[in-house]
């Protein structure tokens, strides 16, 4: 629990000279920390498919059991990948995390497609945690959509210059 405060108010003094009429008292928490809440890596990645939807699962993982009733909230937010043609977006939700648990998947479905285009990102972003859960490191990690249809054609030239003979013509 969090430090708790109390507070002393002096009232009704007879034949006292009081310089103030109330203290403050606090009565300290020793009882350790609040579980932490973080991320178990800065990003995550899947080949998009050619077609259909797969999920890509971002783990978080608490140091310590979860307390009762401890929640947070998380949603996804644009980079390079769009909505709804990329991913499904998640609006901001709550997560009821369960007495004692550790670990926390969620999943977030990645649209497949054979267009050629380079490899695409987007967040996922948690805050808003209960006072019995501290949220550590980032409150966001990337993820990111890999390209596997190929690639753009490149262009190579030889040399780094050419001359031609401009001629005569009437």
């Amino acid at each position: 629990e969090n430090d708790e405060r109390f507070y002393l108010k002096i009232v009704d003094e007879y034949h006292l000279n009081v310089a103030t009429h109330r203290a403050e008292g606090i009565i300290l928490n020793d009882d350790g920390d609040y579980p932490t809440l973080s991320f178990t890596q800065n990003s995550f990645s899947i080949y998009e498919g050619d077609s259909g939807q797969r999920d890509l699962n971002f783990t978080l993982t608490l140091d310590t059991p979860a307390f009762e009733n401890s929640h947070f909230d998380y949603r996804t937010s644009n980079s390079s990948a769009k909505e709804p043609e990329d991913y499904i977006k998640i609006p901001r939700t709550t997560y009821n995390i369960h007495e004692g648990e550790q670990n926390i998947t969620i999943s977030v479905k990645i649209n497949g497609d054979t267009d050629i285009e380079g490899n695409e990102r987007f967040y996922l972003e948690i805050d808003n945690e209960s006072e019995n859960l501290k949220i550590t490191g980032t409150q966001k990690s990337k993820g990111i959509i890999l390209n596997d249809d190929g690639s753009y054609p490149t262009i190579t030239i030889d040399s780094s210059s050419y001359s031609v003979v401009e001629g005569n013509s009437s």
